[in-house]
């Protein structure tokens, strides 16, 4: 009895301390919510006396304090509390004050609620954000906007997609707002745009690729020049860079699709729709390292279609060009059946020439694009077929033209007749250039028999053969 006599005291002195403790904590707890909701009561008010475009050091001052609020409603898990303190940051903009590195400070405080789970507060960050932007001047605009990058940096990192098109959707308000006839701004909103694309294809997210890629082509012009041209080719380049690293046929049909209907309606001047094109077949060239790469030869038909449809006949011959290097790349690396994909481009677009100029050609018209594109690609496609030769002694042209047709008839690409009509022409071509050195070759039944080329067929094709 006497032990636990002298334990008593003991546990009535730890009951005590720790009741007082949490009387303690509580009213610390309700003193700094007290201290805080008297904080922002006081900013309040101050927010609601601001007179428009009324910049000095106690405006800026009070952007500071609302910033450091909305901070510490963060770290206290207040999102109600936070999104009021946005609210009042937005009245301050909407007054047109603003201090020089606010967008740096605004996109920290997005970035610090997205890491902080509180996406409904990074959400009310980023409409501070865009009312922001509508506010700056803009030589001001392209510095403050480059801050999207780093917000959706951050937001993919957490996997909020929706505040990443959130953020995506931002640029193309800039864009439709400012319209694109200020080449500064929009070419910084392209800019911006090609870096989330790229982050957007690192997460592999293809249905918010396809998103922000289907509100591009929706406020895109007719056609651009100058700085927003040339960024719009970098930026599809820069995508399709990510795209082959990722090896995926998936998105690359969906930019696929983007440049053809963009490129068949002349949105590119030559020059920037030169340098899509080539860098285009550096990118084909890349993907035909994987052997079986389905991803190659797609890239390589459509650089070549895009420069087709620009209709210039020295944009057309560098594209042929390089169609032609990517083959030989490629059949050097994995031989005629692996690399013979990268020959297929050349093949079908130079099927779809002839018979367009079989159909529609008249001999006056030779110096015209249509006949010289199909020149230019019949020349192109022997050159490959004499590289192919060379690598085999006893291989002449006119077996490798065989092997062409054979290959592209397994792969089902078009129809068997007019694939050996091409064919044959190729043939026929190269028996005329090459003279005494090609008509010693003989040419296979497979290859010539039935003849597919009629004398008016010939006719037409005056030019070639």
């Amino acid at each position: 009895m006497e032990i636990i006599a002298a334990i008593e005291p003991v546990w009535l002195y730890a009951a005590g301390g720790a009741l007082l403790a949490i009387l303690l904590a509580a009213g610390l707890l309700r003193a700094r919510a007290r201290g805080f909701a008297a904080r922002q009561r006081r900013l309040a008010a101050k927010v609601a006396r601001l007179k428009r475009g009324r910049i000095n050091p106690e405006t800026l001052d009070l952007l500071r304090r609302l910033h450091g609020l909305a901070h510490t409603a963060i770290d206290a898990g207040d999102g109600q509390a936070a999104y009021q303190i946005l609210d009042l940051i937005k009245t301050v903009y909407g007054q047109g004050i603003f201090r020089p590195d606010e967008a740096v400070s605004l996109a920290t405080l997005t970035a610090r609620a997205a890491r902080a789970k509180q996406p409904d507060t990074a959400a009310a960050a980023l409409d501070a954000f865009r009312l922001l932007l509508r506010r700056l001047p803009d030589d001001t605009v392209p510095a403050a906007a480059e801050q999207l990058t780093s917000i959706i940096a951050a937001v993919l990192r957490e996997k909020y997609n929706f505040l990443a098109a959130k953020a995506a959707e931002i640029i193309f308000d800039l864009l439709e707002k400012t319209g694109w006839e200020n080449g500064h701004v929009t070419a910084a909103a392209l800019k911006i745009l090609r870096t989330a694309g790229v982050l957007v294809l690192r997460r592999r997210d293809a249905d918010l690729f396809r998103e922000i890629v289907v509100r591009l082509d929706a406020v895109l012009t007719d056609k651009l020049s100058g700085p927003p041209a040339a960024e719009l080719a970098a930026l599809t380049g820069a995508w399709l860079h990510r795209i082959v690293q990722n090896n995926d046929n998936a998105t690359f049909a969906t930019l696929a699709d983007f440049t053809a209907r963009r490129g068949d309606s002349g949105l590119w001047p030559p020059a920037h729709l030169a340098a899509l094109v080539k860098e285009w077949h550096n990118l084909a060239g890349s993907a035909s390292l994987r052997p079986r790469s389905t991803l190659a030869p797609a890239i390589g038909e459509r650089a070549l279609r895009l420069a087709l449809a620009g209709g210039r006949i020295k944009e057309w011959e560098a594209a042929v060009a390089g169609a032609g290097q990517t083959a030989r790349l490629a059949l050097q690396r994995h031989g005629l059946q692996e690399g013979f994909a990268l020959v297929l481009p050349l093949l079908e677009i130079g099927r779809e020439l002839l018979a367009r100029e079989l159909k529609f050609g008249i001999p006056d018209n030779a110096g015209e694009f249509r006949p010289q594109a199909l020149y230019l690609i019949v020349r192109e496609t022997l050159a490959v077929a004499e590289f192919v030769a060379r690598q085999d002694m006893v291989t002449t042209v006119g077996d490798i033209l065989t092997e062409f047709l054979r290959c592209w008839t397994a792969a089902d690409r078009a129809n068997p007749r007019a694939a050996k009509r091409f064919c044959q022409l190729l043939a026929a071509y190269w028996l005329r250039a090459r003279g005494r050195q090609a008509k010693r070759a003989a040419l296979s039944p497979e290859l010539v028999l039935p003849v597919l080329l009629t004398e008016t067929d010939k006719q037409r094709l005056g030019f070639l053969l």
